[in-house]
């Protein structure tokens, strides 16, 4: 069984056999498309921690010409928190019971006070649970169709290209003078 792990702005994932670190620790599994679209999703989360958290929170909820870093980062959190459930119930079968509708809270307990800090937090949590169901997904499911020709490896990848299109909306709300992790350069 798969297991992902948050921990200092890390996150490492481990199987049985084998222990991919984001901090350099760790055997490295082969390079596949499948490893290079997991490794996207982990640098996600890295460069949220690196290039975002330590931010002011005025920085982050100054508004700009495409929202604020506060808007990104909480519609990436509630994306996530979606996309996490849906490959849940992909997996498992038992679809989640829809009680208030599509503008409900995702975790119940969200205010608009919510820190950006909290949101990655939350992000980072919800990005552990995908990386944990992706990993115990059979080579026979990730290739196959789940809705026409489209396979859950291209719903993987298309979050993983989501991620960055968001990061370079960050980064440009930012003008590009936050120092920038894995996926990135400084503009």
């Amino acid at each position: 069984m798969a297991q992902a792990l948050v921990s200092e702005g890390r996150l490492e994932l481990s199987t049985n056999a084998n222990t991919h670190s984001t901090s350099g620790s760790g055997a490295s599994l082969a390079e596949t498309p499948r490893r290079a679209t997991i490794d996207r999703l982990i640098a996600t989360y890295r460069e949220l921690n690196m290039t975002v958290r330590p931010l002011a929170e005025t920085e982050l909820t100054r508004e700009g010409s495409d929202g604020s870093v506060h808007d990104i980062v909480n519609k990436m959190r509630a994306d996530e928190l979606r996309f996490a459930q849906a490959l849940k119930e992909r997996l498992s079968g038992v679809p989640s019971v829809d009680i208030q509708g599509e503008d409900a809270p995702i975790i119940g307990t969200e205010t608009d006070d919510d820190t950006t800090v909290l949101l990655i937090s939350q992000f980072g949590t919800a990005r552990a649970t995908t990386l944990s169901m992706i990993q115990g997904i059979s080579d026979a499911d990730w290739s196959a169709p789940v809705e026409g020709t489209t396979s859950l490896a291209d719903r993987i990848q298309s979050l993983a290209t989501n991620d960055e299109l968001q990061l370079e909306r960050i980064r440009a709300l930012l003008g590009g003078t936050a120092p920038v992790g894995i996926g990135g350069s400084v503009r």
